[in-house]
């Protein structure tokens, strides 16, 4: 009840922090932008027939590229997009597809990260972790593996849906309104892709109960490869800035956000903190009892420091995967027929 009772209070408080202080922050961003369709960032893929959908993009699209300018403040945005982001959603897509055989993608993917991206994941990401914990927290039998059609098909996914277009937007050779408006469509890109590959390449009338191969290796496999980039690319980010102060000033919230370049900046800066904060205390709950809750504090606090906060998610989903496995295998209950895989 207590640890119900965290989790009730901590993750709500976490998303209006982040709200309360992120409505400021792109009040100023908005007062550097140049109203639509003035703008160099209006884009009329309607061709007018929807003009209010063309003026929200042209907005959003303006304060994201408005962030992306600075190169300092572009390698802040890679960071964090690069080395979060993708690994959140890709647990997402392996939760969703736990939970029974289904046709199409994750639709809590494609609600959460298009919520992400309308109004942060730093205020929408808390929600989702609250009612994961309260789902699972009276589940008394280890839950199925995710069939292996898929487990491919979210972690092909998240990669064509998440990655690539967040390469595509911060890198220089491709940064620009188009690559910017493409990021902002990630979620609906990662459901159409999971879908579609879904279709393809599930057998009809499969299921978890009638011998569907595990997608256990490549549940653990995209967590491991997660955790290997995302702490390669933390240690070689904190390599180039060389030193604490440099490394304090590239983290930190501080002060200096009082511009419209700024305010961008802020949101970024906001947004990396509260949804590494709020994925990584959701770890907690992976625990079964206050012994590992405990370790996965402790190795929460470290791995947030040494690898990055998606690292240490990353680690922290792979060894729950493992726990599970190990526990199916001792019981000798596989919802998965093995033999088939």
């Amino acid at each position: 009840m207590l640890d119900t009772l965290v989790a009730v209070v901590a993750f709500p408080a976490l998303s209006f922090y982040s709200l309360k202080n992120l409505k400021p922050a792109v009040a100023i961003g908005k007062t550097g932008l140049p109203e639509c369709p003035a703008s160099p960032y209006f884009m009329p893929f309607t061709s007018g027939a929807l003009p209010g959908l063309e003026n929200v993009v042209c907005q959003i699209v303006g304060m994201f590229s408005l962030s992306l300018e600075p190169p300092a403040a572009r390698q802040l945005v890679a960071y964090f997009l690069a080395t979060t982001v993708p690994i959140y959603m890709a647990f997402l897509c392996f939760e969703s597809s736990r939970h029974g055989f289904r046709r199409v993608g994750s639709f809590t993917q494609l609600v959460v990260g298009m919520c992400a991206q309308i109004i942060t994941i730093a205020v929408t990401g808390p929600w989702y972790m609250l009612s994961f914990v309260l789902r699972n927290r009276k589940q008394a039998q280890v839950p199925a593996p995710v069939s292996r059609a898929h487990a491919q098909a979210s972690a092909v996914a998240v990669l064509a849906g998440w990655l690539v277009p967040t390469i595509l937007m911060v890198h220089e050779s491709t940064m620009g309104s188009p690559a910017t408006a493409f990021f902002q469509i990630a979620p609906i890109i990662t459901f159409i892709v999971q879908t579609v590959h879904q279709l393809a390449l599930t057998p009809p009338g499969s299921s978890a109960k009638k011998g569907e191969k595990t997608g256990y290796p490549v549940v653990v496999g995209t967590y491991a490869a997660s955790f290997i980039m995302a702490s390669v690319y933390h240690l070689a980010t904190l390599y180039k800035l060389g030193s604490w102060e440099a490394i304090s000033k590239f983290f930190t919230l501080g002060s200096g956000y009082d511009t419209p370049a700024g305010g961008m900046l802020f949101l970024f800066v906001m947004d990396l903190h509260v949804s590494s904060a709020t994925f990584l205390l959701g770890t907690l709950w992976f625990g079964k009892n206050m012994a590992e809750a405990l370790a996965l504090a402790v190795w929460a606090s470290i791995g947030w420091l040494v690898f990055g906060p998606g690292a240490a998610f990353a680690g922290a989903a792979l060894w729950r995967e493992i726990t599970f496995e190990n526990q199916r295998t001792a019981t000798g209950k596989q919802p998965l027929d093995k033999k088939a895989a």
